[in-house]
């Protein structure tokens, strides 16, 4: 994850920063899609995606 508090992005480990790409919804149901921090950190980090 990469964030500068603006602007926020997920990739691989050993990925290059043009293969890192905006996480937007957390489910597909959604219908506004929104880039932030706090997106990325709720949809990677679910206890049940571990």
């Amino acid at each position: 994850m990469l964030s500068n508090g603006i602007e926020s992005r997920i990739g691989s480990v050993t990925g290059k920063y043009q293969h890192f790409h905006e996480w937007k919804r957390i489910t597909e149901e959604e219908d506004e899609g929104i880039v932030a921090l706090d997106r990325i950190i709720v949809g990677v980090c679910e206890k049940k995606r571990f």
